[in-house]
């Protein structure tokens, strides 16, 4: 048998279907995400306060993006809770007293350093929020923001 002879139909063989692969030029698409954005939520910590920045809002989804602008460690806690931002119960550790509404989350100390920045995502619905360190003495000291999600 000749080896030039199924040299030709061999290659044929191979080459054909990695043509028709790559010529197409018809442009691809990514499809769109559907569904509501997410709200995005950017809080600065400093001492002695919570700035969140709302640059979207509804509810669903949101995205904290918290910078820690101080020189100590903080926290950032989402509360939910009938009361207000200055009217929570402290515990003898100088603590707010968690008992008095719903943790939704938080980022936790460690993941906000002095000059450090965390993410963190909740599913919240429309309702009145406190934002919080829950560090000792923090939270006296003016650590505390309203947060408020709309419809």
């Amino acid at each position: 048998m000749n080896f030039r002879r199924l040299l030709v139909p061999m290659t044929l063989l191979f080459a054909v279907p990695l043509l028709a692969a790559c010529g197409s030029d018809e442009p691809t698409s990514t499809p769109e995400p559907t569904g509501p954005s997410p709200t995005l939520v950017d809080v600065e910590l400093t001492e002695w306060g919570v700035v969140p920045i709302v640059t979207q809002s509804g509810s669903g989804t949101t995205v904290f993006h918290v910078t820690n602008s101080g020189a100590l460690e903080h926290e950032l806690v989402v509360f939910k809770t009938g009361l207000g931002a200055d009217e929570l119960p402290l515990g003898d550790d100088g603590k707010v007293d968690e008992s008095a509404g719903e943790v939704i989350g938080e980022i936790e100390p460690g993941e906000l350093q002095p000059g450090t920045e965390a993410s963190a995502t909740f599913s919240l619905g429309a309702a009145n929020y406190i934002l919080l360190c829950n560090l000792p003495g923090h939270y006296q000291a003016g650590m505390r923001a309203v947060f408020t999600l709309d419809n």
